[in-house]
């Protein structure tokens, strides 16, 4: 009974912080505060080699997730000031940032690669578009 609670604990500690593995046994990905903004780390199963994948001031980096075949992070980045949030991509070692999402009002994260690798999904809100009492569009 204490190892199935243990597990559990294990479990539910783990989705609250928002990690992710590539495969089986595989690194995780995890968002981590550093000087008050969350950054991008990587760290092995066995709790070694924790590694620091992004470095971005005044913003905060969440919700990584890794591509199938363990080359490529997607993320949501919150830009400062609640300017919104993109979704990003990145090579697993922190090289080749590139922004998915471009210069949009609102915000799109929570990110997430298909099974297959080949697409990501995320949702979408936009600050811009909203719902009168009546429930249109305006």
């Amino acid at each position: 009974m204490i190892l199935g609670t243990v597990i559990l604990g294990a479990l539910v500690l783990a989705s609250t912080a928002g990690t992710t593995t590539p495969g089986s046994n595989g690194q995780i990905a995890y968002a981590k505060k550093v000087r008050g903004h969350y950054q991008l780390f990587t760290i092995r199963a066995d709790g070694t080699r924790e590694t620091r994948i992004t470095q971005l001031k005044g913003s905060d980096a969440t919700e990584p997730d890794w591509s199938p075949d363990g080359r490529k992070i997607v993320f949501q980045l919150e830009l400062p000031g609640g300017a919104g949030c993109h979704v990003e991509l990145v090579d697993a070692d922190g090289s080749g940032l590139v922004d998915l999402t471009g210069d949009r009002n609102g915000c799109e994260g929570q990110p997430a690669f298909t099974a297959d690798g080949r697409r990501i999904v995320f949702g979408r809100y936009d600050d811009k578009l909203e719902v009168s009492p009546s429930g249109a569009w305006t």
